[in-house]
């Protein structure tokens, strides 16, 4: 099929967020991360910054790193294929 893994990384993040209730939006920087998730709860508004990428992805300014080609969660990194779970 081609096209760019780190574009379907991103698209596949982005859907199953979107599915889990989450508000999806892209940062407007990308130095501060890929996508903000949002959920609202009364007047409350909670906010992730979130990263996404291959198993050499660093976390730099966002809150979470989610990472392709990788077994294991640990610290703030997520395994793209535990995001699978919230579908």
């Amino acid at each position: 099929m081609g096209g760019d893994i780190g574009n379907a990384r991103e698209a596949l993040v982005a859907m199953l967020c979107s599915y889990g209730e989450y508000t999806v939006e892209a940062t407007k920087d990308d130095t501060t991360g890929d996508f903000v998730l949002s959920t609202s709860s009364g007047d409350t508004t909670n906010r992730i910054r979130i990263e996404v990428g291959g198993s050499s992805k660093s976390l730099r300014k966002a809150d979470f790193v989610i990472r392709d080609n990788t077994d294991y969660p640990g610290g703030k990194t997520i395994p793209l294929w535990l995001l699978g779970m919230m579908y």
